[in-house]
């Protein structure tokens, strides 16, 4: 539970550096998805990163031991409502960005 309780420290310590790295992460994964998504009656034609981490807003952070941790996002409706899943480590290695719910 400890080394959980480390993990969280970190993040908090300099959590604007981790938001934007995390951020940019999801949107460098999933932009091309999000495009994807656009229907035709959309007012967006094309979906850039920056649009893409605008759009995100963060719900929960979930920390475990040896420095893993999930960042939970609402998508902004870019994904009709499903979440925004972005799971990395504190040593600043980030495993996947995906869609869920």
């Amino acid at each position: 539970m400890f080394k959980a309780l480390k993990t969280a420290h970190t993040l908090f310590e300099e959590q604007d550096k981790w938001i934007q790295k995390i951020r940019m992460y999801a949107a460098a994964e999933l932009v091309d998805l999000a495009n994807d998504w656009i229907q035709e009656e959309d007012e967006i034609e094309e979906m850039t990163e920056e649009m893409f981490m605008d759009l995100m807003s963060l719900d929960t952070i979930s920390v475990y031991p040896e420095g893993d941790f999930d960042f939970y996002f609402s998508d902004g409706d870019m994904f009709a409502g499903h979440s925004i899943i972005v799971e990395g480590n504190i040593d600043e290695t980030f495993t996947r960005a995906q869609i869920a719910g």
